[in-house]
């Protein structure tokens, strides 16, 4: 479903994009601008609209994130590990564990999709 929205909103994106270049070519054409009006109007609206989407999809992805963080990747992990682990290990050791592993599935639910459209896509955490 992600990547649906997100291809629907880079659709809309370079539809207002077409839309700025038809208003440019209008100015260079000496166009009044009471007759861009409408180009204008509609290029800025699907500027907003692809944001709203953007965004509101992002909010989302992130409650999803953290629902997983919780529920899979912390109880599950800890939950398995002898007490005795935690006086043996350092802090560094459990902080990788949490901390690393909370940053590839950060990656995986949020950030690969989101990579699909962009021009230079973030390299994935080792």
């Amino acid at each position: 479903m992600s990547m649906g929205v997100q291809t629907l909103a880079a659709l809309i994106q370079i539809a207002s994009y077409i839309l700025l270049a038809e208003l440019a070519r209008r100015l260079m054409a000496g166009t009044d601008w009471r007759d861009m009006g409408a180009v204008a109007f509609w290029a800025l609206l699907l500027f907003g609209l692809a944001g709203t989407l953007t965004s509101g999809l992002l909010l989302w992805l992130h409650a999803v994130d953290a629902g997983l963080g919780r529920d899979l990747r912390l109880l599950a992990k800890l939950s398995r590990l002898p007490l005795g682990w935690f006086t043996d290990s350092n802090a560094t050791a459990v902080r990788q564990i949490i901390d690393e592993d909370a940053g590839r599935l950060h990656y995986r639910v949020i950030r690969r999709g989101n990579q699909t459209f962009r021009p230079f896509p973030e390299r994935e955490p080792a």
